[in-house]
């Protein structure tokens, strides 16, 4: 499920939410009650990008590792 692709555009879909949101305020389209439930979505929205990158990093290292692995000597390849 954790795809290169499913985490672009998960942030790509979260910056344009983040957008929207930030343009509703500056054109004053919401009351001024909702600009700390908003930036807490917003800071939801930011903080599973990052940790959807982190997670998607972690698996393809973790792939690497395994790849590096089969070879059947035991050792990891080293990348530079």
């Amino acid at each position: 499920m954790l795809t290169r692709k499913f985490v672009n555009i998960y942030g790509v879909v979260g910056i344009s939410v983040m957008a929207v949101l930030l343009l509703a305020i500056y054109l004053k389209l919401v009351p001024q009650s909702m600009y700390l439930p908003l930036f807490v979505l917003s800071a939801a929205i930011f903080l599973g990008r990052v940790v959807l990158r982190m997670l998607l990093v972690r698996k393809e290292r973790q792939s690497l590792n395994d790849q590096g692995t089969s070879s059947g000597t035991g050792e990891t390849m080293d990348r530079e």
